[in-house]
């Protein structure tokens, strides 16, 4: 993410859910912006790898991933590639004990974590 103290507004573009096309994102992140993969809803690994490679490769700037807290196994198996410009992850409402270890996997790679919220009901 930008350290500029000039810009206090940054906007957050995300992909199409279910969709593993980080072009979108892509494109942001060219901009100035924020670019996001959103793999919600997506569970092949091997689309998911492919498109976060993209990402990184093609993203001129900072970009992020966005993931179903639930989905372990999916993120296990993308945590050792989100390197180079993947700077922020968002994770989907679960319960902490959930939550905790992923932040903290994600904090101990230097990522920034950002939790989605839909609900003032959620824990």
């Amino acid at each position: 993410m930008k350290t500029d103290d000039t810009k206090a507004f940054q906007l957050i573009a995300l992909t199409p859910p279910g969709l593993p096309d980080p072009s979108l994102a892509i494109a942001a992140s060219r901009a100035g912006e924020l670019g996001v993969l959103d793999l919600e809803y997506v569970d092949d690994a091997q689309a998911a790898l492919s498109a976060i490679s993209k990402l990184s490769r093609y993203a001129n700037g900072d970009c992020g991933v966005k993931f179903a807290a639930n989905a372990k196994e999916l993120i296990d198996r993308m945590m050792p590639n989100l390197t180079g410009q993947v700077k922020v992850i968002i994770l989907t409402q679960a319960v902490p004990d959930v939550l905790r270890p992923l932040v903290k996997g994600f904090h101990d790679q230097k990522l920034m974590v950002l939790l989605e919220v839909t609900s003032l009901d959620q824990p």
